[in-house]
């Protein structure tokens, strides 16, 4: 648990302020990482962190997916989920919730999902949003989940009584109250408060925000993620700052299109690893796709997919994951590929896991887990 010290320390990144981390790109993030990690870890626990396999669960309000060892951001290597330390009566909520019931995620997980569209309808507002809503339309009728259009809270808690989703993906504009040091979205025009979410019932099991600045850290005590766990979610995906709409958008996009078939093969073990390998593999994806000597490398649309396939498998396997970031800082390349991190916003890593994903295990695991056990 990271103390007030420490916040203070790092008051330059109050919620206030976030927008500048984005305009700062990557270079920001491991300027900031380095700075974290140097105030909470020694050298024996980073030795410790960077050899163990494993998920990481952490109680701090600060972007502790962020921390830099040897200039490798944690949640590069590691798969890390967090509740905020701010809220202790959240805190106990949410360990004696998981103690007495887990949520396993189901094959049919995607017949399960409810997308709400939450921006305006009228015909010149938030056009950057709607350019996606047909990609995602089309892509429900092939894999089966739901999108709804909520121009009100009211459409939105009957969205959630219709359908009752076990996935909810909240694609509209977020903020932050600095009077009230709350976090909020909008629908349409109106703000979805955490007040309103717990009167209305309005959540899922698992939630996922594509919103901006839906988890602002430095004591913000009322996070519209932890208004969703009272309501009954076991997992919140939420942002940390602003993030754009088309990056935001590919993203769950990704996670859908990636979902289909993570829920019914066993590749990842937990909601936790799979959304923090769809973040990190998407970083990588978006490196590799903007390097102009990569489409001349590979000069059609089937090498590039091929290429970038092989690199995301390697990104499956921990011991490859520090290996892979080395080269890439070092060279620039990886497997004849080309990178170059400086040049991207890094939005991919301005996501973080609220909640225990990494006790929310897919059916699809368990199952093959326990035929290994008992061969």
């Amino acid at each position: 648990m990271m103390g007030k010290s420490i916040n203070r320390e790092l008051g330059f990144f109050k919620a206030g302020q976030t927008s500048i981390m984005r305009k700062s790109g990557w270079k920001a993030i491991n300027i900031f990482g380095k700075k974290l990690a140097g105030l909470t870890l020694n050298s024996d626990a980073i030795n410790y962190i960077k050899k163990r396999n494993g998920q990481l669960f952490c109680i701090s309000d600060l972007p502790i997916e962020w921390i830099s060892l040897d200039g490798i951001p944690l949640c590069f290597t590691h798969d890390v989920c967090r509740l905020p330390e701010t809220n202790y009566r959240s805190l106990l909520n949410e360990y004696l919730k998981n103690q007495r019931s887990r949520y396993k995620i189901p094959k049919d997980i995607l017949k399960r999902t409810l997308v709400i569209f939450g921006v305006s309808q009228k015909e010149n507002e938030d056009i950057e949003f709607k350019k996606w809503h047909p990609y995602v339309k089309k892509l429900s009728v092939k894999l089966g989940f739901v999108c709804k259009h909520c121009t009100s809270i009211d459409s939105v808690k009957k969205a959630i009584e219709e359908t009752k989703p076990e996935l909810v993906i909240f694609d509209c504009h977020g903020g932050y109250d600095e009077k009230t040091r709350t976090s909020y979205l909008i629908i349409n025009n109106e703000k979805l408060t955490g007040d309103q979410i717990i009167k209305n019932d309005i959540s899922a099991p698992i939630v996922f925000l594509s919103a901006c600045n839906t988890a602002p850290v430095y004591g913000y005590t009322g996070l519209i993620g932890e208004a969703f766990f009272q309501a009954g979610a076991f997992s919140v995906v939420s942002t940390f700052t602003p993030v754009s709409v088309s990056q935001g958008s590919l993203l769950y996009f990704r996670l859908l299109n990636n979902l289909d078939y993570a829920s019914r093969k066993s590749i990842h073990s937990s909601w936790l690893e799979f959304t923090s390998h769809l973040l990190r593999s998407s970083f990588l994806q978006e490196c590799f796709y903007k390097s102009p000597k990569n489409k001349k490398k590979f000069n059609s649309e089937d090498k590039l997919t091929e290429k970038i396939g092989h690199i995301q498998s390697d990104l499956m396997d921990f011991r490859k994951r520090r290996k892979i970031f080395s080269k890439i800082k070092q060279t620039g390349r990886y497997r004849g590929g080309f990178f170059n991190f400086d040049s991207l916003s890094g939005e991919n890593f301005l996501y973080t896991h609220l909640g225990r994903g990494d006790l929310m295990f897919f059916d699809s695991w368990l199952e093959d887990y326990e035929k290994r056990k008992n061969s």
